[in-house]
């Protein structure tokens, strides 16, 4: 079948999935023409291609990310107020953020200025560590992910110890699983999808540090990928959120020249005591599996990607006959309703490290 049909077939499929709909690339930044503006012109997502990033380090035409979302003038006075999204939950909320469009954190997804530039200081912190990592020997495999990740560096936005309740044990739990393989853990509480692909996408975007995320240094033979229950809590749809995170595997495929990805999909949540979360958790999944399926994500990218089934362990009762949407986060092992415990780590690891293990021993 030649490259034009497997596109139209792909184009159809995704307007199947999300009701005849087309809307990649789609934005909706009404009250933030300043972002819109600044998002476009760095044209930093293409559906069909890795962007193009020409931007040189020091160079006089680069853009600092830093110093717009620092700058007061580019934000309404309600900035650090507002939700992402407003009506969150809705079918179609209208989000200043979106899951689909590449971004760092705003003052949106910022609750202060401080936390704001804190968000930049960890990400080059964790870029820097990267590299000096891979540095001394080659990487095995790089953790891309949110708070759920950055329990296993016993942190908390980077600098702060993680609390007891979440963290405690887990990254003694980790080290336990994963010590003799050479892992890089790149992962920041509270981020998005749209954040975390900023991070791998984006080449020399502080001014200060080359490369974004650290797969400018760090070239590993295993990218694992779990990102999205925290755009569940931002309120978006489950539609937006899974289209999002097929483009960052997509990205991830690309820019980290890692030969295999294991995704893992959202895991069980009853954050804030919301049955109805897990439902748009399993929708999230449902959908994101079949973006990652050809002939939407590509016979070659998919070939790399496996697509994890660890989640289920940290659901109470029988996974194996009870429907996803329908599985209750065990609160043992995971005690906040979000985050796996030390006591849901047990199982959760050992069960991903079969996973990750079999992708590293297909790259040698």
């Amino acid at each position: 079948m030649s490259e034009k049909c497997h596109s139209i077939l792909a184009l159809l499929s995704v307007a199947a999935i999300f009701g005849g709909c087309i809307f990649v690339g789609q934005r909706r930044f009404a009250t933030m023409s300043p972002l819109k503006s600044a998002l476009s012109s760095q044209q930093r997502f293409s559906s069909t291609e890795s962007p193009a990033l020409t931007l040189k380090p020091g160079s006089s035409s680069e853009f600092s990310w830093r110093k717009f979302v620092e700058d007061p003038a580019n934000f309404p006075a309600s900035a650090f107020q507002d939700p992402v999204c407003d009506a969150p939950g809705n079918a179609k909320p209208s989000c200043h953020e979106e899951a689909g469009v590449p971004s760092p954190r705003t003052p949106w997804s910022a609750y202060t200025r401080e936390q704001l530039e804190t968000w930049f200081d960890v990400q080059e912190k964790q870029t820097r560590e990267a590299a000096a990592f891979a540095a001394k020997g080659a990487v095995d495999v790089v953790f891309l992910g949110d708070s759920i990740f950055e329990s296993f560096r016993g942190t908390s936005y980077g600098n702060q110890e993680c609390s007891s309740k979440r963290c405690k044990g887990v990254p003694n739990e980790f080290q336990r699983v994963f010590g003799k393989l050479r892992t890089v853990v790149l992962a920041i509480s509270g981020d998005q999808v749209q954040h975390a692909h900023w991070r791998v996408i984006t080449a020399n975007h502080t001014g200060h540090v080359p490369g974004g995320g650290g797969f400018d240094h760090v070239q590993p033979k295993v990218v694992v990928v779990l990102i999205g229950t925290n755009n569940l809590g931002a309120g978006m749809n489950p539609a937006e959120i899974a289209l999002g995170i097929f483009k960052l595997v997509k990205s991830v495929a690309v820019e980290s020249r890692a030969m295999e990805i294991v995704f893992l999909p959202l895991l069980p949540r009853a954050h804030g005591g919301k049955p109805s979360s897990q439902a748009r958790v399993a929708e999230v999944n449902r959908l994101t599996r079949t973006l990652l399926a050809p002939p939407i994500i590509g016979v070659e990218i998919k070939a790399r990607v496996t697509l994890s089934e660890c989640a289920k362990v940290l659901a109470t009762g029988d996974t194996q006959t009870k429907p996803e949407p329908n599985w209750v986060a065990n609160r043992t092992r995971m005690p906040d309703g979000l985050h796996p415990g030390a006591a849901g780590a047990v199982f959760w690891l050992e069960c991903v490290s079969k996973e990750v293990g079999e992708a590293v021993a297909r790259v040698h």
